[in-house]
């Protein structure tokens, strides 16, 4: 066969940057020039590409990440429009599979989101085992003023590792287990220098968390996931917590919008980010391929 599938190396950097500045946005172009480079840098293993051997061409390629320690991530997976229909996509596919497995024997999960212009390559993945896991909606916000009502009570800070079994306990009560984060997840979130991980407690428990981060050029806040356990819900613990996010993110000086994202189903989350002042701005989908592993650390 003409098209061989191999890992990038420094030979298809630049031919690769080429065809990646031909797309803009959406699934097959989801990270900009710069924050490409570094990725390329530091995640070649996780680059696979299709190269045509008689002319030594890359005609597609497949960008993967570690979005979390049980979960792997595709960016991107993009092949030309004159190489279509040679089932490249579903070889580039199957040769970061086999990675991920190599290098993360563990892997739970295999996920992509895809933005609703590209909604029509789903199928591709179905065929593939992938299964529809949601829809969500994205929002921004440009002002970083968030002037909303706080329960005094609460305290609130950074989270720290003695917090971690709480954390656990609190993840599962809250979230489904695709959704759900373990000690490692909670552990890079403490650790990273770029992110925030704030807990709040009342009466001495841990009632809730937030997890805020900011972009590579420092301009964009993510104001990632925000948690309140069940049974502690319309006492402004969200809200305090968001205050909280807001005030660490005007700290970091540079950014000049905040970013989120929520279920497209869940009408209360949606309201509520709206009486914050976020504006919808577009709408993707979560497709995500399960293995079946024995292990899975907590």
């Amino acid at each position: 066969m003409d098209i061989v599938i191999r890992s990038l190396n420094r030979e298809f950097y630049a031919p690769l940057e080429k065809i990646h500045t031909l797309f803009t946005g959406g699934f097959d172009n989801p990270i900009d020039l710069d924050n490409f480079r570094r990725y390329v840098r530091l995640q070649s293993h996780l680059i696979k590409i299709a190269v045509q051997n008689s002319t030594s061409r890359i005609v597609g390629y497949i960008i993967g990440d570690r979005k979390r320690q049980l979960e792997g991530n595709i960016f991107s997976l993009y092949v030309l429009p004159n190489f279509r229909k040679r089932q490249i996509g579903t070889r580039l596919l199957i040769s970061l599979e086999k990675e991920f497995h190599t290098k993360q024997p563990n892997i739970r999960y295999l996920s992509a989101r895809i933005p609703e212009e590209f909604f029509n390559s789903t199928n591709f993945f179905l065929k593939q085992d992938f299964e529809i896991i949601t829809k969500i909606n994205n929002y921004v916000k440009t002002d970083l003023s968030f002037p909303h009502e706080v329960n005094p009570n609460l305290k609130i800070k950074l989270a720290t590792k003695n917090d971690l079994q709480d954390l656990i306990k609190l993840e599962k009560i809250c979230f489904p287990e695709y959704w759900q984060k373990n000690s490692v997840d909670f552990m890079s979130e403490i650790r990273s220098e770029t992110s925030s991980l704030f807990v709040a407690f009342l009466e001495g428990k841990l009632v809730g968390y937030n997890i805020n981060a900011v972009s590579a050029s420092r301009t964009d806040g993510h104001y990632i996931r925000i948690a309140t356990h069940p049974k502690f819900r319309r006492k402004y613990i969200g809200t305090s917590l968001t205050v909280k996010a807001f005030q660490w993110f005007k700290k970091q000086r540079t950014i000049q919008k905040i970013l989120l994202s929520t279920y497209s189903e869940s009408n209360f989350h949606n309201t509520m980010y709206q009486s914050w002042g976020f504006k919808f701005v577009d709408q993707e989908m979560i497709i995500a391929k399960e293995y079946n592993i024995k292990v899975y650390n907590q």
